[in-house]
């Protein structure tokens, strides 16, 4: 009865956050009794000791396995951020092509009316220069100074009207053929720039295809980025997991513990963000979009990135690291 009062009285006054910092103060309490040959005291204070062991086991893994879930909602949450930024970045990088295209049909179309005006002007000079009086003109005008020479003004005078109705006729004849003349140089002009329009067009379209197409590439690497870092996660909160709970403590399970560093993980989930990495290599491969009158058809051609195909063997090469974890965890006996 001495004992436990002892025991009692020796934590009456004592409060723990936690088993851990009670054990501490029991095994000093038993080392206290043992010097003291107290063995009662040290006695029950080691059977309260191992008693705590057991809820500082349970304490420490719950407490683990809090922190793990709050390592895994970080990670999520970074792949929350990630997608945000991604779907910010594409919807800009989108508005601004969309922009520039439609800047430069504008420009194009401007470009062409600009063209025709100059076309028109310079085939009505050309038609003008090439028109030269009819010889029946030519005549009329003749006998006219004639009759004037020799005082005939009555036949000057009907020479006059009739020379008035040629010049009226003549005149009409002219115009249309104007017309007409203007109209054939206008229309190669307009079948040259409607290819032009057309060919710029078919080279933006192909363009935004391209971005498109680019935009699922990196969407499905952004998604493949959080799969791996949530494997890769998940592994090391296994190995963590058995080693802290005594199932699994050997060297190679402390290498692969290592190797499969959560600190790591949580950081690199972070370090291939689109804000700080799609949009630099976006700048390097998207075409120059000022530039798409003198571009080359070749959109067609481009190859797969080979930053992607790289990525792809390494999610490749990640699964026979996760069976070799797998099987240690249960091959491996409690030591």
């Amino acid at each position: 009865m001495k004992s436990t009062d002892s025991l009692n009285s020796t934590f009456s006054n004592f409060k723990a956050s936690n088993p851990t910092e009670m054990i501490a103060v029991l095994t000093a309490f038993k080392e206290k009794c043992v010097a003291q040959g107290k063995y009662l005291d040290a006695e029950k204070a080691k059977q309260k000791i191992l008693k705590l062991k057991v809820e500082e086991a349970k304490y420490k893994e719950n407490e683990l396995k809090q922190r793990q879930q709050k390592d895994t909602e970080e990670v999520e949450q970074g792949h929350i951020q990630d997608f945000q930024e991604f779907n910010q970045m594409w919807e800009k990088e989108l508005s601004d092509f969309e922009e520039s295209c439609r800047k430069q049909i504008e420009e194009l179309r401007t470009k062409h009316e600009q063209e025709l005006e100059s076309t028109r002007e310079t085939a009505e000079t050309a038609f003008n220069e090439k028109q030269k009086p009819s010889q029946k003109k030519i005549d009329l005008l003749k006998a006219r100074d004639s009759a004037v020479k020799i005082e005939e003004y009555l036949k000057a005078h009907s020479i006059s009207q009739e020379l008035s109705a040629l010049e009226k006729d003549e005149l009409a004849s002219i115009e249309i053929r104007k017309k007409e003349f203007i109209k054939k140089a206008l229309a190669k002009v307009e079948d040259r720039q409607e290819i032009e329009m057309e060919g710029l067009k078919n080279r933006l379209r192909r363009t935004h295809e391209e971005l498109k197409r680019k935009r699922g590439m990196e969407m499905e690497r952004v998604i493949k980025r959080f799969q791996n870092n949530k494997k890769e996660l998940e592994r090391a909160q296994t190995i963590e997991l058995s080693i802290a709970s005594g199932k699994v403590n050997t060297p190679s399970a402390w290498n692969m513990m290592e190797s499969n560093s959560i600190s790591r993980i949580l950081q690199s989930s972070r370090a291939g963000t689109p804000g700080l990495m799609l949009k630099s290599k976006i700048e390097k491969e998207s075409p120059d979009k000022d530039n798409l009158f003198e571009e080359g058809e070749n959109l067609d051609k481009q190859d797969k990135p080979e930053e992607m195909k790289n990525e792809g063997e390494a999610v490749v090469e990640s699964e026979p690291q996760e069976k070799k974890v797998e099987e240690n965890l249960e091959d491996k006996p409690a030591e």
